[in-house]
């Protein structure tokens, strides 16, 4: 006997998370001016307050004495060797910077804004300061992430902190369409049409099952989704027969953010990191 289609999940208790207060880290890289715009796009919408966060990175002013230790032109200056008092003015250099960056950014968009200077261990003091927050921002090549070899699923997302991770990339970040991948989560589908409606950007959803049936239920559910908001955007049915089906479906789409609930079963399996530079896009995270 035929298994009936699987019903649409309810509602109840799945809205978008409110996003009042956002953190963007920055440390120079190109991602993070990448992330403060994205992040500043972000705030305007959701009349958010941004607050910008530079960290005086100790592992780096460690590094900087020992006798191997040359200067890295974008951090400190001319080639050259390199201690930690060199270390220490270029940081505050970089620090000056970035405050002026989101400065910038606030005026452009018209955001109650601040920004704090904080010194320690820089994904442990980026974590540590989010907690207060609802998105935190940030480059997907922060250099503290490679450093330390911190990744989305088991890294980032398993830590304490805020209920939403933006791993920006990409020049499409802020003007691509927006991209959600729903199977279960409403929560990541009512946060997709909130953001397509404020900021006045394309949605598709990419409606992810197990078969052909179980796609079908949620593609038409997220159809219904589009024509009761009356956006302007697309549904595109997923079979996950493949372990490449993501990633094919979403190179199609060519998004400039890609919306994922991780409670969403069909996230659990997914390395997201991979999974943003197969689709060269940025990463809006839902914990």
């Amino acid at each position: 006997m035929s298994r009936p289609p699987a019903a649409a999940p309810s509602r109840e208790g799945q809205e978008a998370p409110a996003m009042r207060r956002i953190l963007v880290a920055l440390d120079g890289d190109e991602s993070a001016r990448v992330a403060l715009e994205a992040a500043a796009g972000l705030a305007a919408a959701l009349e958010a307050e941004l607050v910008g966060l530079f960290i005086e990175d100790t592992e780096l002013l460690e590094a900087a004495d020992l006798p191997v230790t040359w200067s890295i032109p974008r951090v400190s200056g001319p080639r050259g060797a390199l201690d930690s008092l060199a270390m220490g003015r270029a940081l505050k250099v970089s620090a000056l910077e970035a405050g002026r960056a989101v400065a910038a950014a606030a005026r452009r968009h018209h955001l109650p804004w601040s920004f704090e200077v904080r010194r320690g261990a820089m994904v442990e003091q980026v974590l540590n300061e989010a907690r207060g927050f609802d998105l935190l921002a940030m480059g997907a090549s922060c250099e503290a992430m490679r450093r330390t070899g911190v990744e989305v699923t088991g890294g980032l997302m398993a830590m304490p902190g805020p209920g939403a991770l933006l791993l920006a990339r990409g020049t499409r970040c802020s003007s691509g369409p927006l991209v959600a991948l729903y199977k279960d989560s409403e929560r990541v589908l009512a946060l997709a049409q909130r953001l397509a409606a404020l900021q006045r950007r394309r949605l598709v959803i990419v409606a992810a099952g197990a078969s052909a049936a179980d796609a079908s239920v949620r593609h038409e559910h997220a159809l219904q989704r589009l024509r009761l908001a009356g956006l302007r955007g697309s549904a595109r049915k997923l079979v996950m027969d493949r372990p490449d089906a993501v990633g094919a479906a979403l190179r199609l789409e060519y998004p400039g953010i890609l919306l994922l609930d991780r409670r969403d079963d069909i996230v659990a399996g997914l390395s997201l990191a991979s999974l943003a530079r197969e689709a060269a896009c940025s990463l809006l995270v839902l914990k």
